[in-house]
């Protein structure tokens, strides 16, 4: 869970910079976040941990929302 939340981090700490980048590099970036924050909530429910996965899979929507997500 670690590894997750500390790819989650160094993500979202890249966002400033990606202001003037292009919005190709913004909409890749974007999906690298969601996926992250499935990949945590994935592993919180493999844990046993259902709260907080439902926090995590609440964050991912916000960069992308879609419908398949939720399995």
């Amino acid at each position: 869970m670690r590894a997750q939340r500390e790819t989650i981090r160094a993500l979202r700490w890249l966002e400033p910079e990606l202001q003037a980048a292009p919005e190709a590099v913004r909409t890749g970036w974007r999906a690298l976040v969601k996926k992250a924050y499935l990949n945590a909530a994935y592993q919180l429910l493999k844990a046993k941990r259902k709260k907080e996965a439902a926090g995590m899979l609440w964050e991912s929507y916000k960069f992308r929302p879609a419908l398949r997500d939720v399995r």
